[in-house]
């Protein structure tokens, strides 16, 4: 195995002389988990990295790379050598550290999903009375430019930005200071699943809320971790915040609790999370939670707050960095699938009860009582035939059941059609197999007569796979019935015209 990080010149400031510090410990967990690792420095220049994978390629590359020669957006040149070698690694890849290191981007995609961020300055609004902004770095994290300065009335954005671009350059982004709690929360990845595939929606574990508790003698004094309070101990600030993890003692709180959790989990499904994740939110005066950032990569060094949340969840460094490397090892490409040798068959067998169930059930996210009902609807098709109302495709390589699709018309409706199941094999996502058994299952809806089908899916992070797909073959959303299959679990309908 191979600890990769950017190279850290001595002189370094703290937060990059940091990233030896996660080094020296994953390096002694790796050690104590029965390993032998290696070290790998990058530097912009990536030909003696490139050299060193190629004459000596890693099982594993461990990558805590947070920047390279300086330059925070030069991190994701690390995934991307990793997957030019098809080399496994730990954590994001380069398209997840791209979208989430970029603020602006991130906060994109997270009004685009209809998630809560501040407005931004330029959005409307500015010159609201009493309105407060914080100015900071779009592309750089670690605090940078964050001091007692940072928080700024309207008629004093503009200055702020200028002076900072002065100093550090880069770009520079003027968020609504939200005035309240403040909560770190830390994801990890679960355990992978067996025979589990890359193809296949990686899952996270929410850990236990983290709460930064600012102990300011002023109530109205901002609330900001700056760089100083953060990296120098000598810094005026740097006593005045402690990390707490607030019990859910209260309804009210258990509420909030659950609300900054759903919130973290669909966070990791928008931008295809993986490995370790930690997102920062803030909840106002009204008990509104807002998300300030997605961190990618979190500092895994044993005194930083993703290894203080683990501890509170019974983990140790040895237990996230071995789970770290279980989720990258466990999760091998899946083969392609030659549409080519795939056998269609429309007649039900008694056999397709039990393949149709096994199918579902590796896919890993249907309950068991998902999979009954599954593997009833070809049960009645074979046993009732056409009276049961039920259709299926089935998509079979070697005789083996990759995919299927089940549907029927809806009673009462000559033209309208209901997608009971499609569902593909871990081994077959990704491969188009999917989207062929749905084109050919909408051609017989088609050939019925049918002039619209309609899904019904979940609104939860598992099921985001899902409802991608969906979208991504014309299916538009019609309808939302909230805590349909439990609270916080809503019904969502999406149309697909045929």
């Amino acid at each position: 195995m191979c600890v990769a990080h950017q190279a850290v010149p001595p002189d370094a400031p703290p937060d990059e002389l940091d990233t030896l510090a996660q080094a020296a410990a994953v390096e002694e967990a790796l050690r104590a988990l029965g390993h032998a690792p290696s070290r790998l420095a990058l530097t912009l220049d990536l030909a003696p990295a490139l050299a060193a994978l190629r004459a000596d390629p890693p099982d594993l590359v461990f990558n805590l790379v947070e920047s390279l020669g300086g330059v925070g957006p030069a991190l994701t040149c690390a995934p991307a050598l990793f997957d030019a070698l098809a080399l496994p690694y730990t954590g994001c890849g380069a398209e997840a550290l791209r979208v989430t290191g970029d603020k602006l981007l991130a906060r994109a995609r997270l009004r685009a999903a209809d998630l809560p961020v501040p407005a931004a300055w330029g959005e409307g609004g500015e010159g609201g009375e009493g309105a407060r902004w914080i100015v900071k770095s779009v592309d750089e994290h670690g605090s940078l430019g964050l001091d007692e300065s940072c928080v700024v009335p309207s008629g004093g954005v503009e200055a702020r930005a200028r002076d900072l671009r002065a100093r550090y350059g880069g770009r520079w982004l003027a968020e609504r200071y939200i005035h309240g709690r403040e909560f770190n929360v830390s994801l990890l990845e679960a355990e992978p699943r067996s025979g589990g595939a890359r193809g296949e929606e990686r899952r996270c574990e929410v850990l236990p809320l983290a709460e930064l508790v600012f102990l300011h003698d002023d109530p109205r004094a901002p609330r900001v971790l700056s760089y100083g309070g953060k990296w120098d101990e000598g810094a005026p600030d740097y006593a005045l915040s402690e990390r707490r993890f607030p019990a859910a003692d209260t309804p009210e709180e258990a509420r909030l609790h659950q609300a900054l959790r759903d919130l973290c989990a669909r966070c990791w499904a928008l931008f295809g999370l993986r490995g370790a994740a930690r997102v920062d939110l803030r909840v106002d005066e009204e008990g509104r939670p807002w998300l300030l950032e997605v961190n990618a990569n979190p500092c895994l060094a044993p005194d930083a707050g993703f290894m203080a949340a683990a501890a509170r969840a019974g983990l140790s460094v040895e237990g996230v960095v071995g789970r770290l490397a279980r989720c990258a090892l466990g999760a091998p490409v899946p083969p392609a699938v030659d549409l080519g040798a795939v056998s269609w068959r429309r007649a039900v067998e008694a056999r397709d009860e039990h393949a149709v169930a096994a199918l579902v059930r590796a896919c890993g996210n249907f309950s068991d009582e998902e999979v009954e009902i599954a593997a009833e609807l070809p049960r009645e098709r074979h046993q009732r035939g056409a009276a049961s109302g039920y259709e299926l495709l089935m998509a079979e390589v070697g005789g083996e059941l990759l995919s299927y699709a089940c549907w029927g018309r809806i009673p009462g409706s000559q033209t309208s059609y209901d997608l009971y199941w499609i569902a593909a094999h871990p081994r077959a996502q990704g491969s188009g197999l999917a989207r062929e058994v749905l084109r050919r299952a909408l051609a017989e809806v088609r050939a019925e007569g049918g002039r619209a089908v309609y899904i019904e899916t979940s609104a939860l992070p598992a099921y985001a796979a899902a409802r991608g797909f969906y979208v991504s073959v014309g299916a538009r959303l019609a309808a939302t019935f909230e805590d349909f299959y439990a609270e916080g679990d809503h019904k969502l309908v999406y149309v697909l015209d045929v």
